[in-house]
């Protein structure tokens, strides 16, 4: 039987890897942008799957654990954003510069002569496997500090839904 710190780490990983995927895919990443959604919701995932693991045992969930849950899942989502954003830059260079691009001219709209050679020059350029490793750890605390806010109201709102209700 799994302890409690374990339900807790396993749970956590397995919503970080959801925060991950929504940071990072492509147009999946546009749910985001309605208050961090996606990163929250991997919080409540990580909540929901501990609760169902501690089941019938005696451990309890509390807001303490929730807490535990969100900063877990920020950290471990912050490593997995990180590195998943590396490896997708690597194979298919800046697909979100590349989305943006794509959309600019389907609105008609304006972009300054400057801004395009900017865009143009930020196109040509391919990040490097020397590169890779410095991007993926100032990654990991730039998305540190972006994400564990938000998977931790995600953990207060997850307590908030999965508490008992007794």
């Amino acid at each position: 039987m799994k302890n409690s710190k374990q339900l807790i780490y396993l749970s956590s990983f397995y919503g970080s890897l959801l925060v991950a995927g929504i940071w990072n895919v492509p147009g999946l990443n546009f749910i985001n942008a309605f208050c961090c959604v996606g990163t929250i919701s991997g919080s409540l995932l990580a909540i929901f799957l501990y609760k169902k693991e501690i089941g019938q045992t005696n451990l309890q969930l509390t807001k303490d654990v929730c807490l535990q849950i969100g900063i877990f899942t920020g950290l471990f989502g912050a490593v997995a954003s990180s590195f998943l954003s590396v490896v997708i830059e690597l194979l298919f260079g800046n697909l979100a510069l590349e989305i943006m691009m794509q959309l600019v001219p389907w609105n008609n709209i304006d972009v300054p002569d400057f801004f395009n050679e900017i865009i143009n020059e930020a196109r040509n350029q391919h990040m490097s496997i020397y590169y890779a490793v410095p991007a993926f750890l100032m990654g990991s605390i730039f998305y540190t500090f972006i994400l564990t806010p938000f998977t931790i109201i995600g953990g207060l709102i997850g307590w908030g839904i999965f508490k008992d209700k007794n």
